[in-house]
């Protein structure tokens, strides 16, 4: 049996989870169980460029988007986020949360890694300076 990738453009899976997780365990959610399961690869922050092939044959081109936070080194440790000038407005709050250029879109959010939004991150590199597991970040 072959791998499946889901891939989406977002940092984030397109999932209501997001506006409803105080509510929601992540066990209801499919994107979740999707994640645990081992034929399935999920490709968040990625873009399909390209497809080739026919039925049951295909090549499939992705680009995949710089996150700037490495999943595997950050501790989720929130130092970068208290120290970042940026506010803006949060996808999931309405128009009544902020959030920083750096973030956890929410708590199911997988990978659950924080991520830098290059649109508007300052560059300031005050999150790089107090990064603790040192080098999880590059802006």
């Amino acid at each position: 049996m072959g791998v499946i990738s889901l891939c989406w453009i977002k940092p984030f899976p397109p999932t209501p989870v997001a506006s409803v997780h105080e509510s929601t365990p992540p066990a209801f959610c499919p994107i979740y169980e999707c994640h645990l399961h081992d034929n399935i690869e999920l490709l968040p922050y990625s873009e399909v460029v390209g497809v080739e092939g026919k039925g049951g044959d295909f090549n499939v081109s992705v680009v995949r988007k710089p996150r700037f936070v490495d999943p595997k080194r950050c501790t989720l440790c929130d130092a970068c986020v208290k120290v970042c000038p940026v506010e803006v407005e949060r996808e999931f709050g309405g128009g009544l949360e902020n959030r920083k250029a750096i973030y956890l879109p929410y708590p199911q959010a997988i990978p659950h890694s924080l991520v830098i939004d290059p649109k508007t991150c300052t560059r300031c590199g005050e999150c790089v300076k107090v990064c603790s597991p040192g080098q999880s970040i590059s802006t």
